[in-house]
C-alpha cells in the first residue's frame, strides 16, 4: 500500500473553488480503529452551500 493517498480538502470558507485535490499521508489507524479504503466519494450541493455560509449553520454563529 502506498504512503499517500488523495483526498478532497477544504481549507476555508467558500464555493468549490475551496476544494483542492491534495497528497496527504494516509491515516495510521489507533488501537480499536479501522483504515478503510474508499474507491469513489461525493460531495452533496449542500456541502457546498454550507462551506460558502450560504444556510445557517450554529457552529459559525457567535453566541448573542
Amino acid at each position: 500500500m502506498s504512503d499517500t493517498m488523495r483526498a478532497a480538502a477544504v481549507r476555508d470558507f467558500g464555493g468549490v473553488d475551496q476544494i483542492n485535490v491534495e497528497q496527504l499521508p494516509v491515516p495510521e489507524p489507533a488501537e480499536g480503529e479501522v483504515l478503510v479504503r474508499v474507491h469513489a466519494a461525493g460531495l452533496n450541493p449542500i456541502d457546498n452551500k454550507f462551506r460558502s455560509k450560504q444556510v445557517p449553520n450554529p457552529l459559525w454563529q457567535s453566541p448573542d
